[in-house]
């Protein structure tokens, strides 16, 4: 949902159905509710790739620029616009890793006051996830910014 072009999304995959995939096995439909959380997790993402809310045309766009590698952390940050600025830049950080970064630094494309859209540790979409309370991160003069990243989490974020 955070890549350029078109999303694949396997019939299912939205509420965790296993199994290869195949056009002549039923859906598990009860999963729907099983994994309410995740179903939510992914209309979500559907917002924000829609731009609905109007602070994620970027990622509507084709232009993504990797700005944070970080090789031995397993984190990455990139950067994804269409036209450019406010409503319109999109940063995502994806941390792949099992460690939980209480204070984590990475230089962001561009400075100020950025927004958790989405946040894939979120408790809304399991009960089993481990939340965090985060909801803004600032990046200062030099676009630095400062923040906690928890394990396996996934961050998208725009400015208002």
């Amino acid at each position: 949902m955070t890549s350029p072009g078109i999303p694949m999304l396997l019939q299912g995959s939205e509420f965790l159905q296993d199994g290869s995939f195949n056009d002549w096995a039923a859906l598990e439909w009860q999963k729907t509710e099983k994994y309410a959380g995740i179903v939510t997790a992914h209309r979500h993402l559907l917002d924000l790739r829609h731009n609905r809310y109007g602070h994620t045309g970027g990622l509507q766009g084709q232009s993504t620029a990797l700005f944070h590698v970080n090789t031995d952390g397993l984190v990455i940050g990139y950067h994804r616009w269409n036209n450019g600025g406010v409503g319109d830049d999109v940063i995502v950080i994806a941390n792949f890793s099992s460690t939980d970064y209480n204070h984590y630094a990475m230089q962001f494309p561009i400075g100020g006051k950025w927004h958790i859209r989405f946040n894939s540790s979120w408790r809304g979409y399991s009960k089993d996830f481990r939340g965090g309370h985060q909801s803004i991160i600032h990046a200062d003069k030099d676009s630095t910014a400062h923040f906690s990243l928890p394990a396996y989490t996934l961050y998208i974020l725009s400015q208002e």
